[in-house]
């Protein structure tokens, strides 16, 4: 009988899918202090037939080239932009990935971001907590504070959600199911694409003109070289003075 191909694990793995693996593969971990070596992860590497990394793990050509039994790398993630796949290719290893797995989710985290920046709900949570909320109006309107708030009709009010304008950086997956959340929003949603399109509900435009005119940004493009930096300082001071971002995407994207 063949020996089991060996994988590498960069990371620990949920027991259920560790187990499922573990009944393929033989499976070889490095710990955060070999982890942190380089030398003794690609000894690792020249050891094992494939790759199970995420976007934290860099795989450059020099790591690519030290597995000299490695036939497949796979990222638990949506961008590879953490796999040189030049090398990759030159190499003849194929690279596997996760698409479409955290779109929706990755909508619903943006759009919650979205609310709770307009809303002032973490803000709002840490002043409760710090025991300053007194919760009782003041006897008089004039009468101070003292060293609690009182309540008040503009006392962490934040903005609305519901009618202002969002404006979407990117309408690939992500892009497309933010703007399906925010129209059951009532909200004008605005969308600039690198890759031509048209999308029920949305108003393409140039980027520029989505920047003057967004209540919120919220960014979902893919890391590239025409991408970084994307949202830098003359981008950025097109903005509303009260115009808030959300980057789901990499944080290169935004300086």
């Amino acid at each position: 009988m063949p020996p089991r191909p060996r994988v590498l694990l960069f990371h620990p793995l949920p027991e259920d899918a560790l187990s499922k693996l573990a009944r393929r593969v033989e499976i070889v971990t490095v710990g955060p202090s070999e982890g942190a070596a380089h030398s003794e992860r690609r000894r690792v590497l020249d050891s094992v037939d494939g790759v199970l990394c995420l976007l934290v793990d860099p795989l450059d050509a020099a790591a690519l080239g030290a597995g000299s039994h490695l036939r497949v790398v796979s990222s638990i993630s949506v961008g590879v932009d953490h796999i040189d796949l030049e090398a990759a290719t030159a190499l003849g290893i194929p690279v596997g990935y996760t698409p479409s797995v955290l779109a929706e989710t990755t909508a619903d985290l943006a759009f919650a971001l979205l609310l709770a920046a307009a809303r002032r709900v973490a803000e709002g949570d840490r002043f409760v907590r710090s025991g300053a909320w007194s919760g009782d109006p003041p006897a008089v309107p004039s009468e101070p504070a003292g060293q609690t708030a009182p309540w008040g009709l503009d006392f962490m009010l934040g903005r609305d959600v519901h009618g202002a304008t969002l404006g979407i950086v990117g309408l690939g997956e992500i892009g497309r199911a933010l703007a399906r959340r925010a129209q059951g929003f009532g909200m004008r949603v605005l969308g600039w694409s690198r890759t031509p399109r048209t999308l029920a509900g949305v108003e393409f435009m140039a980027l520029p003109d989505l920047l003057r005119a967004a209540d919120f940004v919220s960014v979902h493009v893919a890391r590239a070289p025409e991408t970084e930096g994307l949202l830098g300082r003359e981008a950025l001071a097109l903005l509303q003075p009260h115009a808030i971002i959300v980057n789901t995407a990499r944080g290169g994207i935004v300086d």
